[in-house]
Parts: structure tokens; C-alpha cells; sequence
């Protein structure tokens, strides 16, 4: 089984990959899915901390549910967006997005 800190450290790989993602993107769908690959790391370094065999009393199991359920309505959201600006065939560039009308 692997050390503890070698998960905290390809959680801290993943969380500056998508942080990368982040700044060097301008499509939408590139940065959701880099936000998503944020919390994939954010994941894997508490899944590292937590096994080290420290008492807690559920608390890890209920921030690994929070951590899900906002990433799986992140990718809801995303598909909406993706949805909508498909069907007015418009840009998928942040930089070009002044508002979201109706």
C-alpha cells in the first residue's frame, strides 16, 4: 500500500493541473472540466490524509459526499450551458461572454 503522502502529493499534481487548465483556457468546457479535475484532486489528497489512520468520526465521509455532489451538479450546470449555447450557435469563449440573456 502507498504512503499517505504520495496521495496528498498526486492530489496536489492533479489540483495544479486544473488550475493550469483554468488559466490557460478560455472555452467553457475546458474550464469546467478543469474545475472537475480540481476536485478529483482535492479527493485524492484527503482519501491520503484520512487513511493515515486518524479518528474521524464520519466527518471524512461527509465531505467526500459534498466534494461528489458539487462536482456531479457542476457537470449538470455544464451541460445545461452547453445545451443552450448550442442551440443559439454561439461562442464557447468566456472572453467573448458579456450576459446570458434569455
Amino acid at each position: 500500500m502507498l504512503p499517505s503522502i504520495d496521495f496528498i502529493a498526486v492530489g496536489a499534481l492533479f489540483f495544479a493541473l486544473g488550475i493550469g487548465g483554468v488559466a490557460a483556457s478560455r472555452h467553457l468546457v475546458v474550464i469546467m472540466l478543469a474545475v472537475e479535475i480540481m476536485f478529483i484532486g482535492s479527493i485524492i489528497a484527503a482519501v491520503g490524509y484520512f487513511s493515515s489512520g486518524i479518528s474521524t468520526n464520519g466527518s471524512f465521509f461527509i465531505m467526500l459526499m459534498s466534494i461528489w455532489a458539487v462536482a456531479s451538479s457542476e457537470i449538470i450546470v455544464l451541460i445545461m450551458f452547453y445545451v443552450y449555447m448550442k442551440g443559439r450557435s454561439e461562442e464557447f469563449d468566456v472572453s467573448k461572454m458579456n450576459s446570458l440573456k434569455g
